[in-house]
């Protein structure tokens, strides 16, 4: 599983520490090992998740996202 996100529009007021560790303690409680999880912390922006979402995997040929609705319409 790739967490991908550092803070963005919606969470910067939220939390104040990356999208991805937040989410990543989720799945962690929900029973995903540590081992299952690849963290990217950096990207900003859909578009950032998904470029260094590609460069962590670039050999992934099957991907499902998860994100906000919103999101989908860009």
């Amino acid at each position: 599983m790739l967490i991908s996100g550092n803070t963005g529009n919606w969470t910067r007021e939220l939390w104040n520490r990356p999208e991805a560790d937040v989410f990543a303690e989720r799945v962690l409680s929900l029973g995903i090992k540590p081992q299952q999880i690849v963290l990217e912390p950096q990207a900003r922006s859909f578009a950032e998740n998904l470029a260094f979402a590609r460069a962590l995997s670039p050999d992934a040929r099957r991907v499902t996202f998860v994100t906000k609705p919103n999101s989908i319409r860009r």
